[in-house]
């Protein structure tokens, strides 16, 4: 017999949108949205990395759909929202975790290239839970993944600081106004998370720069954000709405 409290973290059956899903922490939120009973559906460019996420799931007895779409593109949120529709009838939760990240001076970075970042992190999730509201009921969720730079500052990313400052702000807002229909709204801020988008840290002396001043002792994996996004998922954070759950492994702490 299943514990009441084991329930709050299953999501068997609950139909789940993650974008970026093709690799790094979106894949991984996927995978892990999955093994706990979701259907998810991954969207993102990439078809090939798109089939191969879905082998995974699937190969691991997890239920999943693919939709190939670039969420900047005009019609991309009404596309995934069809696509989620059509294979699961509703949508019990979207994971907006598509993003860009580019790291320069701000004197070599021009508002092209702050706008290309505003484009995928900021108005690329806001179209697609403005298209999936309609179609999620009380009990629903929506999280947006952050960064803990929307609080932090560091040289070379004040486009990329800024469009997740926008994010948070963002989600905060829609926590208020969604809660009048039921659907709880919540950001995950990942710290320094080894990915593709972080390519610098194949670098030992980087890797063992960034090890030196986690307090955790190490840089953060997929698993580190993905774990958070289902806590959010679930019904075990049923009290907290509007809220940043930080992971970065105690950089936010100094």
């Amino acid at each position: 017999m299943q514990h009441a409290e084991s329930r709050l973290w299953d999501l068997k059956d609950k139909a789940i949108v993650v974008t970026g899903a093709s690799s790094g922490i979106g894949a991984q939120i996927a995978k892990t949205m999955a093994a706990a009973g979701a259907r998810v559906l991954l969207v993102a460019r990439d078809a090939g990395r798109l089939a191969a996420c879905a082998e995974d799931i699937t190969a691991a007895g997890g239920e999943c759909e693919v939709c190939q779409a670039d969420v900047t593109a005009p019609d991309a949120a009404e596309h995934v929202v069809a696509a989620a529709l059509r294979v699961f009838g509703r949508i019990d939760c979207l994971v907006n975790n598509a993003g860009v990240f580019t790291m320069k001076p701000f004197t070599e970075t021009g508002t092209d290239e702050l706008d290309a970042q505003y484009a995928t992190n900021v108005r690329a999730p806001y179209a697609l839970t403005r298209a999936a509201v309609p179609h999620m009921g009380r009990g629903s969720t929506v999280v947006f993944v952050g960064s803990n730079l929307a609080q932090l500052g560091l040289a070379g990313t004040a486009a990329y600081s800024a469009s997740k400052g926008a994010v948070e702000s963002m989600a905060r807002a829609l926590a208020v106004e969604l809660s009048e229909r039921g659907i709880r709204v919540n950001t995950v801020a990942p710290g320094i998370i080894r990915t593709p988008m972080t390519s610098y840290l194949d670098d030992p002396s980087a890797l063992a720069a960034e090890t030196r001043r986690t307090p955790a002792g190490r840089v953060g994996a997929p698993q580190d954000v993905a774990a958070a996004v289902l806590y959010l998922s679930s019904q075990a954070s049923g009290f907290m709405v509007g809220s940043v759950l930080t992971v970065d492994g105690g950089i936010s702490a100094y």
